[in-house]
């Protein structure tokens, strides 16, 4: 019958039975493992090690004896039946002769009140001390410990087998659906720009361009998270010294855009959005800002996630405001910022603080409204990326004052403030 160890184990126990005989002066020793630790029958002792290794008496299988029995006699030499070893003849005379006991150290293998096995020493010619018998409790503390710590490690290296596999399983789904993804999308915008070139000029051509332009950036959407699949499965193969972050957000350049130019597109869908919620979307949107120093792409996906969650968390007949303008910044110099105001019912106290922590939702996870609590996490990451900050106030606290009042002290704001050109805190 096979006991589950592994080859490092298997040799320590190798190591710490020749540690015993002949190195502390036994004539054999002997490491047994159980091969079940519960239950209510006695378990199979499986010797894993024998010392000397001639001893093959000792390499048999056999169960753990029921109390009173024996479980040594046959693999005691003849020496320690019924013959003990006579003391020299000028030795003093002794009160107690040794016993069979005093040649032989039997010592199980516990854990919890659970058989892990059996360490045993024998000797032929003089009895065990009480310091040797010490150190032969040591060496089966160390096998005991060492034995959990094999059986903590193969349950890990199992378990990291099957989170591998799973991985695997989850990364061939997710190539499959990115690449279904892409064919409906692709069409989408082909559709889209047939309908462009049969329209006059006027609102039915808008729609068609927003209908391509948002074709296009879930195209870019879609490629960057293709480009993060390979770079996981790379940083994966990776050794751990050499891993590094997976950028699954645009940003991270020292490029620079203007907050006019990337808000009017978005203006656009979310003032069709709000229409079709029977929200009122407002803006006052300067057109003669400073460049600021982050990305389009960045910039596009921190003002999609604060528009469509204030749309989406206002109610109908209500009223989202999104206004840019100059703010001093923490080191006294100017910074261009953004600020969206809903009329929502805010958010409570409670949340403020955790609320651009990845997956964190407050109390919004228990309405209706879906959501994954990624949006405002992605939005701090970005800003922060630029040398830019972002803050809440709820009650809505706008910080020009334009539309102060018309919410009165319901909803929120959020304020994103970025540096202008190459300069960042």
């Amino acid at each position: 019958m096979d006991i589950q160890v592994s080859a490092e184990f298997t040799q320590l126990c190798r190591t710490q039975a020749a540690l015993i005989a002949p190195g502390l002066g036994a004539a054999s020793s002997a490491i047994y493992l159980a091969d079940r630790t519960s239950g209510e029958e006695a378990p199979n002792l499986i010797p894993v090690a024998v010392a000397p290794e001639l001893a093959a008496n000792l390499e048999e299988e056999w169960v753990l004896p029921e109390a009173g029995v024996d479980p040594l006699r046959p693999s005691i030499p003849p020496l320690l039946g019924t013959d003990l070893p006579l003391p020299p003849s000028d030795a003093p005379p002794q009160s107690d002769p040794p016993q069979l006991e005093d040649y032989r150290v039997v010592l199980p293998l516990m854990h919890e009140s659970a058989i892990i096995g059996l360490l045993v020493a024998n000797r032929d010619d003089r009895p065990w001390e009480d310091n040797e018998r010490q150190q032969v409790e040591r060496i089966a503390r160390t096998l005991t410990i060492a034995y959990l710590l094999d059986r903590r490690s193969r349950w890990l290296e199992g378990r990291y087998r099957r989170i591998q596999e799973v991985e695997t399983q989850r990364r061939n789904l997710l190539d499959d659906l990115l690449h279904q993804f892409r064919n409906p999308l692709t069409a989408l915008g082909i559709f889209a720009k047939l309908l462009l070139q049969r329209l006059q000029p006027g609102k039915e051509r808008d729609i068609a361009s927003n209908i391509i332009r948002e074709s296009d950036r879930l195209k870019d959407l879609a490629e960057q998270f293709d480009r993060a699949l390979d770079l996981e499965a790379d940083t994966v193969a990776l050794p751990s010294s050499e891993t590094r972050s997976i950028p699954l957000l645009p940003g991270g350049t020292d490029e620079t855009c203007r907050v006019e130019e990337v808000l009017s597109p978005i203006l656009e869908t979310a003032r069709a959005i709000a229409s079709e919620k029977g929200v009122e979307l407002r803006d006052r949107v300067p057109v003669n800002l400073p460049v600021v120093a982050i990305d389009a792409k960045a910039l596009r996906e921190i003002l999609n996630n604060l528009i469509d969650n204030a749309i989406k968390y206002t109610p109908t007949r209500g009223t989202v405001a999104v206004e840019a303008g100059i703010l001093p910044g923490r080191s006294g110099a100017e910074n261009v910022a953004v600020a969206i105001t809903d009329t929502g019912v805010g958010i409570p106290p409670e949340d403020l603080e955790r609320l651009f922590q990845r997956r964190y939702r407050g109390v919004q996870a228990q309405g209706n409204i879906p959501g994954t609590g990624l949006g405002l996490a992605i939005v701090r990451e970005l800003v922060v990326q630029a040398g830019g900050d972002v803050r809440v106030d709820s009650p809505a606290n706008h910080p020009w004052d334009t539309f102060a009042g018309e919410n009165g002290r319901s909803g929120t704001t959020f304020v994103v403030e970025l540096p202008q050109g190459d300069r960042r805190y």
